[in-house]
């Protein structure tokens, strides 16, 4: 029984001491984040950041770009989710209209509508990637995007009653 305790506190040991030297345990003022070393090492392992100036920031690049890095990393998966969720919302829209036996016409405006929706998602992700806009404004603009559809979805249904 003695042998199996030292197995796992040297297994839990060693994966401390890894984790330990693989990741930097950094304190921002949103939190604590653990993001990945260049190189493995216990230099700098607990970083608290939450009184940094500017200058701090340039002169500790390594944590800065990872910092950056993990967030960028965030940031598109956010938008390949929102992409997810949009589009399962336009195609559900589309779907309820049931145009199928309405002829080419409908076929193509429907076609045309998902282009145009996409196309419009895909700006709103280059400004946000570009930093014309922040995250709230996004979201924001995705709302009234999906409005745009809606009303698109309302009018196609009058006008191929």
């Amino acid at each position: 029984m003695k042998k199996m305790y030292a197995v796992v506190f040297l297994v839990v040991a060693g994966g401390l001491v890894y984790a330990l030297g693989s990741y930097h345990m950094v304190r921002t003022p949103n939190g604590t984040e653990f993001v990945k070393k260049k190189e493995f090492g216990f230099d700098r392992t607990i970083v608290d950041t939450r009184d940094w100036a500017p200058a701090d920031w340039l002169k500790n690049k390594d944590i800065s770009l990872a910092l950056a890095q993990d967030k960028l990393t965030d940031l598109k998966d956010a938008i390949s989710e929102g992409w997810n969720d949009f589009s399962k919302e336009v195609e559900s829209r589309i779907d309820s209209l049931n145009l199928k036996d309405k002829g080419q016409d409908a076929e193509d405006k429907l076609s045309d509508l998902r282009k145009d929706a996409k196309k419009q998602y895909d700006k709103l992700v280059k400004r946000l990637k570009d930093n014309d806009i922040d995250r709230d404004t996004f979201d924001q603009k995705i709302k009234e995007l999906k409005a745009w559809v809606d009303r698109q979805v309302k009018d196609l249904e009058k006008r191929f009653e």
